[in-house]
């Protein structure tokens, strides 16, 4: 539990314990915040952008296309809104992984701790890993609406 980004490992009910008296309760909590608020922005942003594309359906061409087909709708907004919230899932890990000690700590806080101490290209690499998890999560749901 000495380095950071090595996720902490209890075997037992006692080495949780004292994992948790050392480093505090907040320790189990890490990345929470920033799940909560990732969570809170797919939804606006989702719910923003369905209505956003309801509104302007006849202003365009692709935007009717693309509604008639639920697997290219599903797919393009969720995969959209994943792609520009990838650096919080990027964060997400980085506080879950690194050790609460102060001394270990590589990242205090989200705005001036990891924002401007993680390079543009380590926050964006596995983004492509939304893709297929989208692919699924679209015919999933287009399967569940055919029922």
């Amino acid at each position: 539990m000495a380095l950071p980004f090595r996720a902490p490992v209890y075997r037992s009910y006692f080495e949780a314990v004292s994992g948790l008296y050392r480093q505090g309760p907040t320790a189990f909590y890490k990345g929470n915040s920033v799940r909560c608020m990732h969570i809170f922005l797919f939804h606006k942003f989702n719910t923003e952008l369905t209505l956003l594309t309801e509104r302007h359906q006849g202003d365009f061409e692709l935007l009717r296309a693309i509604k008639q087909t639920p697997f290219a709708q599903e797919f393009l907004l969720s995969s959209t809104i994943d792609f520009f919230l990838h650096p919080l899932h990027v964060a997400e890990a980085r506080f879950i992984m690194q050790n609460r000690r102060p001394n270990f700590a590589v990242y205090h806080s989200l705005v001036p701790g990891f924002f401007t101490k993680t390079p543009l290209r380590e926050m964006l690499r596995g983004i492509s890993l939304h893709i297929p998890r989208n692919a699924c999560i679209a015919l999933s749901n287009g399967a569940l609406m055919t029922l």
